[in-house]
């Protein structure tokens, strides 16, 4: 059978999202053709490569928005017809690569199957009222016709369905987000060390993480990943890391005594699942579906500075109380989040592509 999956972003690029579409899609490989639609938001990137067995096609890009969101340049639909895919799968409904390679798939392919893995659970979230605009007029146009038009549109939580459904999803199938567990993890290092990692954007908290970093010199930061706010602001107690390897972050997850994710707005987040699944303390927004995940001390506002600040400082130095709190959160990882799980139901939707 031959795979397409399309999404805006890839590996390298470091995200929760890019995560999931490569676990699957190399999980997928093991039996089919798989290939990946993505972008060439940066000119370092190679037009064509293989990762894993995976066929990688990156297309030419631009970027809006201080290079936060990334637009096909023209031919992007057309690349669909290289891989003549038996099964498309899109991700995300507000990137445009979503609407118009499923418009694309119906029109030429129509008695194919389409799978539509929405990552988001709520409308977009920003401090810029013209893209909280421009985003929602999105949802309730295009948003709506990937929902409406795709055979089958998979969410991650039941929070998930409700939002979809709103938006005219009728086959939902719900499929929980799954992450490996390390078989073996390493103690916390006890220096007061604070890791951030995923997309340098506003929305992903990194000026809250600039703020408090500058307000709490007991501890120490380090950012992993890209985007418009890399290097923002210089610090002594601030390292600004790039991408790494997706190989390589369990390692780096474990550098730190502890995680924090304070963002705007999530579904069921990879990066706090990852660092549970790695025994780390997870500081994260009460957002999505942190709240069942994550004990409520280590949950502070959305875009509240001051109780980022305030929970650090109480945290500073408190080795066995984050110790104790990873361990807790491990075990849970362990219990709920088990990736072969995932996989196993993302293999039962593609069977049903078949009948």
């Amino acid at each position: 059978m031959n795979i397409l999956h399309v999404t805006t972003h890839f590996h390298p690029f470091i995200g929760g999202l890019e995560n999931l579409v490569l676990d699957v899609a190399t999980h997928q490989s093991k039996t089919n053709n798989v290939s990946i639609l993505t972008l060439q938001y940066s000119k370092n990137l190679p037009v064509k490569e293989l990762v894993e067995k995976i066929k990688v096609m990156r297309h030419p890009s631009c970027t809006i928005l201080k290079d936060q969101y990334s637009l096909p340049q023209w031919g992007f639909s057309r690349r669909i017809l290289e891989r003549n895919p038996d099964v498309l799968f899109t991700h995300t409904r507000f990137f445009l690569t979503s609407f118009l390679a499923g418009r694309y798939f119906k029109k030429n392919f129509p008695n194919r199957k389409w799978i539509h893995v929405e990552h988001g659970q709520n409308f977009v979230t920003s401090c810029n009222s013209f893209v909280k605009f421009s985003a929602r007029i999105f949802d309730e146009i295009l948003g709506r016709w990937i929902f409406r038009h795709a055979d089958t549109v998979v969410i991650m939580s039941k929070t998930g369905e409700i939002f979809v459904r709103k938006l005219g999803a009728q086959n939902i199938q719900i499929i929980s987000t799954g992450v490996d567990i390390p078989e073996n993890i390493q103690t916390p290092p006890g220096k007061n060390k604070a890791l951030f990692f995923g997309r340098l954007v506003r929305e992903k908290g990194i000026l809250e993480i600039i703020e408090a970093a500058e307000k709490c010199s007991e501890w120490n930061f380090e950012l992993v990943g890209s985007g418009p706010l890399f290097k923002v602001k210089n610090l002594a107690n601030v390292m600004w890391t790039g991408e790494i390897a997706h190989e390589k972050m369990n390692k780096k997850i474990q550098s730190a005594d502890v995680i924090i994710l304070p963002s705007w707005s999530e579904s069921v987040s990879m990066a706090v699942l990852e660092s549970c699944a790695n025994g780390r303390a997870v500081l994260a927004s009460d957002v999505g579906e942190n709240a069942n995940i994550l004990s409520l001390d280590f949950l502070i506002p959305p875009r509240d500075r001051d109780a980022l600040v305030k929970k650090l400082k109480a945290l500073a130095g408190k080795y066995e109380v984050l110790e104790m709190e990873g361990k807790k959160n491990r075990e849970f990882a362990m219990r709920k989040f088990s990736r072969e799980k995932m996989l196993e139901e993302y293999d039962k939707v593609l069977k049903k592509t078949e009948n």
